[in-house]
């Protein structure tokens, strides 16, 4: 199946919102192993669901705090994924994704995440959703990315298309 086809028969084009983010310093990222839930094994930002009434930076300011004990005081938004689920349409969602150079607090983890750094130029892409290959090398650079991911049922990426701003 196609990503096109799969959106032409898809009966609500609602999608949940999300965030994610990740903290940026000098050729480092923070991830976060997930412990439990969708992702559980996997290195992924730092984020969740955005709450009845807030706004996505309300929602990263939220995460941050609740996930590694940080407050946020300088990010942007840098990606706008939509992921699709062929087989599990509740986990079909937008993920708005932030990189934050400032913030203040002690990273430490709780019992969804366990914060680590990796250098840009050596992330664990084997250990993450397929997906973070078609963005986040282009995020950590400064790049915006919108994109679109179609899995199927064994969580492998069958179909997306993208779009990279070489200026952002």
């Amino acid at each position: 199946m196609t990503l096109k086809t799969y959106l032409a028969h898809l009966e609500t084009k609602d999608l949940k919102a999300r965030t994610t983010c990740f903290l940026h310093k000098g050729d480092k990222i923070l991830l976060g192993l997930k412990k439990e839930g969708i992702g559980e094994g996997y290195y992924v930002g730092i984020g969740g669901k955005q709450e009845k009434g807030e706004t996505l930076k309300q929602t990263v300011k939220r995460e941050l705090a609740e996930e590694i004990n940080v407050t946020a005081i300088k990010f942007r938004l840098m990606a706008t994924l939509n992921f699709y689920f062929i087989q599990r349409k509740e986990w079909n969602q937008k993920v708005h994704a932030f990189i934050c150079d400032k913030w203040k607090g002690e990273i430490s983890g709780s019992e969804e995440i366990e914060p680590q750094w990796f250098k840009i130029n050596a992330l664990p892409f084997d250990k993450m959703w397929e997906d973070a290959l078609f963005y986040l090398p282009f995020i950590v650079r400064n790049k915006r990315v919108e994109a679109d991911f179609l899995y199927n049922s064994k969580d492998k990426v069958v179909d997306c298309r993208s779009k990279i701003y070489l200026t952002n």
